[in-house]
């Protein structure tokens, strides 16, 4: 009986119902891709590095000394620098996860010149025997390069070294092989034979929002004597950030004081630094989003106490000849759900075939059906809350108000 009153309702008043179908449909998609697209954002901002970001400090030197000498002087920082109490280990590194700076080339699994090889961008770090301990990486094969296997840089031929032991990622490992156990196999370079003494679970590149942000390589070499150098500083568990940032400080100009710091970060300060575009599109999207929600709630309390008005009469004839509260309620609950679900079933495409065209356009991820589908009945939900004040005041309508004249 309720549905049949519904429809009775909705063919009476057929343009303002397709009207309240079409503009909940067409929120339906918008809302869907706008909580796609935040998900796909704090999913990227999320993603894992691979290594102990919180108890790791990033420094930048810039050293302007006429006697520097790269490896003797980094190799003292090292040295004196875990002779803090707050200090575990440090390491010296080309390159650090998310820090936006770094090195990158293709790698393949057999010589450039041979034909049929797998190839990536890989993105490739030259560090020192610490660089494993100090960062956290877990090996999932194989083992660290050995300190004997540091290569010195008077050896080197240009920019890679040859015949290098490496350690690379499992993502790198899949991308040229095909499994992760790939110890004693050979990775090729421009100029550069690597072969494989150990296989980490993770190592981010420096750039997160790169297509092959998880395909990462690391050799061992002695340091350069280029002014700009990068160390990263583990901390002890228990080491106060702030203190342990103000002796490192310290440190680093007493030991050799013709050097600035030009950045000294912790973890979150990269992560903040380097994602704070996408932060503030998700606070846009999420403004955004917050808006339609409301005017969709406040457009579907109107829309409803608007009937209860025009429709007062008819209420009032209903309860005359014998319904009951509840029937009024539930009639006005079955007429918002009806639309609902109706703008469900026009909504859920059309969110698809935005998507598909924002895919186009702007190269956004994706769209899960499960996101309009959420969506569809989140607005289930909050239209039947938002309906329940205006279905109550309607029950409330006395049956005498049938017999009054306009």
């Amino acid at each position: 009986m309720q549905i049949k009153n519904v429809f009775n309702t909705a063919r009476r008043n057929t343009s303002s119902t397709l009207l309240l179908i079409i503009q909940a449909a067409l929120t339906i998609a918008i809302l869907a891709n706008l909580v796609s697209m935040i998900n796909n954002r704090l999913d990227e901002m999320d993603r894992p590095s691979g290594i102990d970001e919180s108890v790791l400090l990033k420094i930048n030197l810039y050293h302007f000394g006429q006697d520097f000498r790269g490896d003797e002087v980094l190799n003292n920082d090292i040295e004196v620098l875990k002779q803090l109490p707050q200090v575990e280990s440090v390491t010296r590194t080309n390159q650090v996860p998310f820090d936006g700076s770094g090195s990158s080339g293709t790698f393949s699994n057999k010589p450039f010149e041979e034909e049929g090889g797998l190839r990536s961008q890989t993105a490739f770090y030259r560090v020192d025997e610490n660089f494993a301990e100090t960062m956290g990486l877990k090996f999932v094969a194989g083992r660290d390069i050995l300190i004997e296997e540091k290569t010195d840089l008077i050896e080197a031929q240009g920019d890679y070294e040859l015949h290098e032991a490496v350690v690379i990622t499992s993502q790198l490992a899949q991308a040229l092989f095909g499994r992760v156990d790939v110890v004693g196999e050979n990775v090729y370079g421009m100029g550069f034979t690597g072969r494989v003494v150990g296989v980490v679970e993770r190592l981010e590149t420096p750039w997160p929002k790169w297509m092959d942000a998880s395909r990462s390589l690391y050799w061992s070499r002695t340091a350069n004597n280029a002014p700009f150098q990068r160390i990263a500083v583990r901390l002890t568990d228990s080491a106060n950030v702030e203190e342990a940032i103000q002796a490192i400080e310290k440190t680093i100009y007493e030991t050799y004081p013709d050097r600035v710091i030009q950045r000294l970060e912790t973890y979150p300060q990269i992560r903040a630094r380097h994602f704070s575009i996408d932060s503030a599109l998700i606070f846009s999207l999420t403004l955004v989003l917050g808006m339609l929600i409301a005017v969709v709630s406040l457009g579907s309390i109107g829309m409803a106490t608007f009937n209860v008005e025009r429709r007062t009469k008819a209420i009032g004839t209903r309860r005359a000849i014998g319904a009951t509260k509840s029937d009024i309620v539930i009639e006005f609950l079955t007429e918002s759900g009806m639309i609902l679900l109706a703008a469900m079933v026009i909504g859920i495409p059309l969110a698809m075939l935005l998507n598909w065209q924002l895919m186009a356009m702007f190269s956004v991820e994706q769209l899960s059906w499960g996101y309009p589908v959420a969506v569809g009945i989140a607005l289930l939900v909050l239209s039947l809350i938002g309906i329940l004040y205006p279905a109550f005041k309607a029950s409330s309508i006395a049956p005498s108000i049938a017999t009054r004249t306009a």
